[in-house]
């Protein structure tokens, strides 16, 4: 069985990340941030996480990255304080909120059933093997952070790639031999049956 595929173009891919930055990275951070308050022995923070985090949300920039917690450690310690110290967490919580970010995203865009960060999720996209077409392994997922590092160097252009390949590749799909294209997951791979080789071919993209 051979299935056409539409490659997903750069600014839907766009979209999806400063998706992913509201629905996945920033409640992640905020919630281990949290956490951590808690082991230091910092006062108990207040139960109204939605204030928290729509403040953090209106503070955010749109180029907020996951990596750099800073500004957002210092919001929410001010809210759980009830004072405006400029006071940091310790430098292992911001490595933690990485980790636990890392690892989300690998077991979601390695799951047979999303194949898909929540943003690429909710504008109708699925992450695939180049090659055969189906869901990509966890191996694949972890290449493509280390992609996304080489992507970002050299004023990102390992992501502006998206929009002059025909594939729509950036350097980190071709890192890690993966491709995003539009459609969600179908149910027969859901239900485990997506053993049929897929052809990848030139399909128009956004």
């Amino acid at each position: 069985m051979t299935d056409m595929l539409v490659y997903a173009g750069f600014w839907r891919r766009f979209a999806a990340t400063i998706l992913d930055t509201f629905i996945l990275a920033m409640p992640i951070t905020a919630i281990v941030i949290l956490l951590a308050g808690n082991l230091l022995d910092t006062p108990p923070p207040p139960t109204d996480m939605a204030s928290i985090m729509q403040e953090a949300n209106r503070k955010a920039e749109a180029t907020y990255s996951p990596l750099d917690t800073k500004r957002l450690q210092q919001l929410i310690l001010k809210k759980t304080r009830g004072t405006e110290t400029e006071s940091e967490m310790p430098p292992w919580v911001n490595l933690l909120s990485c980790v636990v970010l890392i690892m989300t995203t690998i077991l979601l865009t390695a799951s047979r059933r999303m194949q898909a960060t929540p943003g690429k999720w909710l504008l109708n996209m699925r992450i695939i093997d180049a090659e055969t077409g189906h869901a990509i392994s966890k191996g694949q997922a972890a290449l493509r952070y280390v992609g996304y590092v080489a992507s970002s160097l050299v004023l990102c252009l390992g992501y502006v790639m998206v929009a002059f390949t025909r594939q729509k590749t950036g350097l980190h799909d071709l890192i890690a031999r993966t491709r995003v294209v539009i459609g969600r997951v179908p149910l027969r791979e859901q239900r485990g049956r997506g053993d049929e080789v897929h052809t990848i071919t030139n399909g128009a993209a956004d």
